[in-house]
């Protein structure tokens, strides 16, 4: 290629000397490549040709910081909602928590059970005891004292002493305490009214005594004044 032939870049033309054939006029201190750059380029990427390109970089810089900032102040506000969010989450816990101690709730303890004293309605001071003997109580009547052996809890048609952990048990030819099992030997039912019967389930035999202190609790068919009791909390 001749050195002194043209040269022809995207349609700017430029002689080795960098003088701009296509636009003879213009100044002799500026390249014609400088020039083409301002007059063509710089319109097509919206730069300002007469801005240095120090200027151009500090503009970009700045404006990619800002972005950062914005960035980064946008992630901290996510974080900021996000740790409000779990502590709403967490007071909220604690709140329900504390309702459920307060008031009772699915948690709630359960009713402490009822103390009674059975008394035979043939005296208004006769109780039914227990003594422990063995493996068995013996049922007997007692002077009403209120004490642990003429204490009963009384749930579900079973009669439990709870010093001995003994219920009111049965065979249907005698009548006693054993250890608490559950057991259909241990059902009873009661008649309404303040003067009740206490009726043997498995036997359908009713509990009675003569009402003496120290007397024995015995199984009767039919229901007399002796078997008659009195039940009341103590």
């Amino acid at each position: 290629m001749d050195a002194a032939s043209p040269v022809t870049l995207s349609g700017i033309v430029r002689t080795s000397e960098s003088k701009n054939v296509a636009h003879p006029a213009a100044k002799p201190t500026e390249s014609g490549l400088l020039r083409d750059c301002r007059t063509r380029v710089a319109p097509t990427l919206n730069v300002d040709a007469g801005t240095g390109a120090a200027e151009q970089g500090t503009a970009m810089t700045v404006g990619l910081q800002r972005r950062r900032a914005d960035h980064s102040n946008s992630r901290g506000s996510i974080m900021e909602f996000k740790g409000n969010l779990m502590r709403l989450a967490g007071a909220g816990a604690a709140i329900a928590f504390g309702s459920t101690l307060l008031f009772g709730g699915a948690t709630s303890a359960q009713a402490a059970p009822v103390n009674y004293q059975v008394i035979n309605g043939n005296s208004s001071n006769s109780c039914l005891q227990v003594n422990i003997s063995g493996g068995k109580g013996n049922l007997v009547l007692g002077k009403c004292d209120r004490s642990a052996k003429q204490v009963w809890q009384i749930a579900g048609g079973i009669f439990r002493n709870p010093a001995s952990g003994h219920c009111l048990d049965g065979n249907g030819a005698d009548v006693y305490t054993f250890p608490c099992n559950g057991g259909a030997y241990q059902k009873w039912t009661t008649t309404s009214g303040s003067a009740k019967s206490i009726r043997h389930t498995q036997s359908g035999k009713y509990l009675d005594a003569n009402g003496t202190v120290g007397a024995q609790v015995v199984f009767q068919p039919t229901i007399g004044t002796a078997s008659r009791w009195v039940i009341d909390s103590v």
